[in-house]
């Protein structure tokens, strides 16, 4: 399957218990560069894509709102559109609960069958 993985592991005892969020997304990929899709790969291709812009653009937002803290303080602040995707729904507590951290790790792999996109 070509969809986003998210596997929620609690570790802890007594009141000292916390949530280990492993996510594995699914890649961005463009529909010209690929041969030959099904309607049903197609809608798969979208849906990803799009919420994986959903996740961008609540990062981005987040990430004003966290540097711009005068105007939070002052009752100000802006609307993070956690509900544009299921995948931002689930991690909305990853940017805005105070208690937890968030660290992001990411992995690369080029592969030569995609070396032609990224030609001068």
């Amino acid at each position: 399957s070509r969809s986003h993985a998210i596997c929620a592991i609690r570790i802890g005892a007594g009141d000292q218990i916390g949530t280990l969020r492993v996510i594995d997304l699914a890649g961005n990929e463009r529909p010209e560069s690929v041969d030959e899709h099904t309607p049903e790969r197609i809608a798969e291709m979208r849906d990803i894509n799009w919420s994986l812009g959903c996740l961008k653009e609540c990062i981005r937002l987040q990430r004003e709102a966290l540097a711009n803290r005068t105007a939070r303080a002052a009752g100000g602040g802006d609307h993070i559109p956690y509900r544009r995707s299921k995948l931002t729904m689930l991690l909305k507590d990853c940017f805005t609960a105070p208690t937890v951290r968030t660290v992001f790790l990411a992995h690369v792999s080029h592969h030569a069958r995609s070396a032609k996109e990224h030609e001068a």
